[in-house]
């Protein structure tokens, strides 16, 4: 009974390291294909940049006190105490 279990431990193991030895084979190599972590920090940059950028353009807009559509003005009503104006 011993011999047998040990056979059978002996045989799964022998089918899992050929298991194992296959998809080490089959495995693709890493070589290929473009390196993802570069791009994507160069991306993250670039979106970071243009963030910081956009900020500091926005607050020298804001120091200068550009406002290309000011709002209008509120409309004055008439001083009901003056003469000048002609009633309807």
């Amino acid at each position: 009974m011993a011999a047998h279990v040990a056979l059978t431990v002996l045989r799964f193991g022998i089918d899992a390291l050929s298991l194992a030895a296959n998809a080490v084979a089959l495995k693709e190599p890493a070589d290929e294909g473009p390196d993802i972590l570069p791009m994507a920090l160069i991306t993250a940059g670039a979106i970071v940049g243009a963030a910081v950028l956009g900020l500091l353009l926005y607050l020298m807009r804001q120091a200068i006190g550009y406002n290309p559509h000011p709002a209008p003005a509120p409309p004055q009503e008439p001083d009901q105490h003056s003469p000048s104006e002609p009633r309807h």
